[in-house]
C-alpha cells in the first residue's frame, strides 16, 4: 500500500499520533476494478500504482466497503495488520443509527423515542423479563420522552415499542457504576486528614503487610538489642577482670 486516507471517518479517533513512515499493509495479489466518472467511490487504502485496494461506496442509508483482494494471507497481510480490527469496528459503528441505546436506572432517567405518526390514544410500553409497564410519556417536539421513575428494579435488556405495533427498540438499562469508581488518598493527604497521634499511615510499597501489622500490634522487638548489650557488657566485664589491675 502507498497511501491511507486518514481523513476518512473510518480512521477518526483511531490514532493518537500518526508516524511519518507508517507501516502499511502489503498486497501480493489483487483484483483491478474498473471506474467510471460518475462513481462516488471514496478510496481508503490505495496502492502504489494509484489503484484502490479498499474503498467505500455510499449505498442507500448505509455504506458498501469493497476490498480488491480476499481476506486471506496468501493475497494480503491486511487481515493480520494492526489497522484491520479498528477498521472492522468503525465500519460497523459508523452505520448504526443515531440515538442512545443504553441508559442508567434512576428516577430522572428519560428515554427518547420518535413520536408516533399514527393518530389515536396508543402509548409506548416497556417490556423486560417478567415485567411490562407503561412509562410516563412527555411530548417534546418530534420526540417522546419516556420516564422510568422507579418502575425498573433490575438491570438488563428491555423492549420499547408502541402499543399494538410490531416495531420495537431494544435498550440496555444499567445501574450507575460511578459508586464503584474508587479514588485513593496519598499518604500525605491521609496524614493531614488524620493528625491524631494514635493513627499510623502504613506504607506497604516495599514491605509485607503482615509484618507491618505485626510490628504495629506488638511494638518494636527489643530482645535483639538486649542480647547484644548483654554480650557487650559481658565482654567488657571479662576485659576489666583480665586487664584491670588494682
Amino acid at each position: 500500500m502507498a497511501t491511507i486516507n486518514l481523513q476518512q471517518n473510518i480512521f477518526k479517533d483511531v490514532f493518537e499520533k500518526v508516524p511519518q513512515n507508517m507501516n502499511l499493509p502489503m498486497a501480493k495479489k489483487y483484483y483491478t476494478f474498473s471506474h467510471s466518472t460518475a462513481s462516488n467511490e471514496e478510496a481508503i487504502l490505495s496502492l502504489k500504482d494509484g489503484a484502490s485496494f479498499f474503498s467505500r461506496y455510499p449505498y442507500l442509508q448505509g455504506s458498501l466497503y469493497v476490498c480488491a483482494a480476499p481476506l486471506d494471507k496468501d493475497f494480503s497481510d491486511l487481515p493480520v495488520h494492526a489497522i484491520f480490527v479498528p477498521m472492522l469496528y468503525k465500519m460497523a459503528v459508523l452505520n448504526i443509527k443515531g440515538g442512545n441505546i443504553s441508559y442508567f436506572i434512576g428516577d430522572k432517567t428519560r428515554i427518547e423515542v420518535d413520536a408516533p405518526k399514527v393518530t389515536g390514544t396508543k402509548v409506548y410500553k416497556i417490556k423486560g423479563e417478567n415485567v411490562e409497564f407503561i412509562p410516563e410519556q412527555f411530548a417534546v417536539g418530534t420526540k417522546i420522552l419516556l420516564g422510568l421513575s422507579d418502575q425498573v428494579k433490575k438491570a438488563g435488556f428491555y423492549k420499547v415499542g408502541l402499543e399494538g405495533s410490531d416495531s420495537t427498540q431494544t435498550l440496555a438499562l444499567n445501574f450507575d457504576r460511578r459508586e464503584s469508581d474508587l479514588k485513593f488518598s496519598t499518604a500525605v493527604q491521609l496524614k493531614e486528614k488524620y493528625p491524631q497521634p494514635n493513627v499510623n499511615v502504613v506504607n506497604t510499597a516495599n514491605s509485607e503487610v503482615a509484618s507491618i501489622v505485626k510490628e504495629l500490634d506488638r511494638g518494636t522487638p527489643l530482645w535483639r538489642w538486649c542480647l547484644i548489650m548483654a554480650l557487650a557488657f559481658l565482654a567488657l566485664e571479662i576485659g576489666l577482670l583480665r586487664f584491670w589491675k588494682v
